[in-house]
């Protein structure tokens, strides 16, 4: 008897242990968003936005993947141009205005999901009203960006560029391209 209780206690260890076998932790989505606090927005002359990739496992786990994640930025709606002219925002990977795609241009990723503006520095608001004490801003343009990992496509995020200056047809004392930096 003492034998066969044994055996039974063991088989139904066994069976627990083996309950989970077969089944993986694996990846069901992944999350591009931005790191920090304040605006999402890449603010002045090489001006900076981390990305974070993060991958989101079905157990509920949350798992930092950046660094692994490649990242792509589709140009959508247009630029204010220094003459107040609007213009379609560029690829970041093609030539634009005599610069060539390679190094990108207005904005390049690093591997490392770190989004900086270069040149040519572009606005992508555009002032809807304002008096000599406050503004407001539109964005009229941004870089859709999603990030890739393991073959798995992010949710999009979108990214105002406020990298150059522009004129301002309607004289408002001190604003020039897009949100201010906020001051606490």
């Amino acid at each position: 008897m003492k034998r066969t209780n044994i055996l039974a206690a063991i088989a139904v260890t066994l069976s627990l242990i083996c309950s989970g076998c077969g089944t993986s932790d694996s990846v069901k989505s992944i999350t591009l968003s931005g790191v920090g606090t304040g605006t999402f927005e890449v603010y002045g002359e090489g001006g900076t936005q981390q990305l974070m990739v993060t991958a989101n496992y079905n157990s509920g786990k949350m798992v930092d993947v950046t660094n692994q994640s490649t990242f792509v930025a589709t140009a959508t709606g247009y630029f204010v141009a220094g003459d107040g002219s609007q213009s379609p925002l560029p690829d970041p990977y093609t030539s634009y205005n005599g610069m060539s795609g390679t190094p990108p241009t207005t904005i390049e990723i690093s591997t490392t999901g770190l989004v900086t503006a270069v040149q040519p520095f572009v606005c992508t608001f555009v002032i809807t009203s304002g008096t000599s004490s406050t503004v407001t801003y539109g964005v009229s343009g941004s870089y859709q960006i999603i990030a890739t990992y393991k073959g798995m496509q992010s949710n999009a995020q979108f990214l105002p560029v406020a990298s150059a200056d522009v004129y301002n047809p309607n004289n408002v004392s001190g604003a020039t391209c897009g949100p201010a930096p906020t001051t606490n």
